[in-house]
């Protein structure tokens, strides 16, 4: 996206380029001169497309974004009868810190059925069931779902920059003797960059 373009879309630029032309009608109504009137578009362009200098000094500054995605081990006790247990991993590989995310984790009927004896996320390692962790039905489909917390919220999740965190155990049905099985996952919010991906679930050993 082109200078100009973000520029014209900052609702600073806009909100003093408004201000601005208002003051202008009063100062002409009040001293008769409409040659002012005249001042109107020359000075909304300065506002809308000035460099960014002295109040629109931030206004381009963009914001830092955390690269993040998730990754998929067996867990230490994946002989889950009768499902398999996997540890979901989340990976920031950028320079940023990650906070105030989501993380949707989508699970098909297949890998963990409504009426399934097990419950699809098993043991968590960071946050609590209710505040941070849900789960959630759409039709048949099941979606676990994070939400990390804002910044300032006591007992937020963070994922600090280049570093991996043990999220929770997702406990899936039919997995075992396959090969290539993946479920698809999302992440928003915050500062993160929004993603959609796809969590590889390793093969059996």
């Amino acid at each position: 996206m082109s200078v100009y373009r973000v520029r014209l879309r900052s609702p600073l630029r806009w909100l003093w380029a408004v201000m601005t032309t208002l003051l202008l009608f009063a100062v002409t109504a009040m001293a008769g001169t409409a040659w002012l009137l005249m001042l109107v578009p020359p000075v909304v362009a300065t506002l809308l497309l000035a460099p960014p200098i002295g109040i629109f000094k931030h206004d381009e500054t963009p914001t830092a974004r955390a690269g993040l995605h998730l990754e998929a081990l067996h867990a230490e006790d994946a002989g889950l009868a009768p499902g398999t247990r996997y540890r979901v991993v989340l990976v920031n590989a950028s320079e940023t810190d990650a906070e105030n995310f989501r993380i949707r984790i989508i699970l098909p009927p297949a890998l963990a059925p409504l009426d399934g004896p097990l419950r699809p996320l098993g043991k968590t390692f960071v946050g609590s069931h209710g505040r941070h962790w849900f789960i959630e039905s759409v039709y048949d489909t099941t979606v676990v779902t994070l939400r990390a917390g804002a910044a300032d919220e006591e007992g937020s999740i963070r994922c600090t920059a280049g570093t991996r965190r043990e999220l929770a155990d997702l406990q899936l049905m039919n997995v075992a003797g396959r090969s290539g099985v993946a479920v698809e996952y999302q992440i928003s919010g915050g500062n993160a960059k929004a993603m959609l991906g796809q969590l590889e679930l390793p093969s059996p050993a």
